[in-house]
């Protein structure tokens, strides 16, 4: 198993991310990049560890929380 091929079969199976990196060490996967929630990066470690001959799986995939836009407010004389 080639870490390209773990790239796509994480990408066939529609698992959303922002980024990712997957390194292959002998068995072992790194995961690396960034997600919007901790399910979803839960969600691409289990899919890489249920693939045959991978284990273990280190998992430093990153969330990354959207910061909502700054709302300017027109303050009016009397409010």
């Amino acid at each position: 198993m080639k870490a390209s091929a773990l790239s796509v079969h994480v990408q066939s199976l529609n698992l959303p991310f922002k980024t990712l990196t997957v390194v292959l060490q002998n068995e072992k996967v790194t995961l690396k990049g960034e997600v919007d929630n901790q399910s979803d990066a839960e969600k691409i470690a289990l899919a890489v560890v249920n693939v045959e001959g991978v284990s273990p799986v280190d998992n430093q995939i990153e969330v990354v929380v959207k910061q909502s836009e700054s709302k300017y407010l027109t303050v009016v004389e009397g409010d």
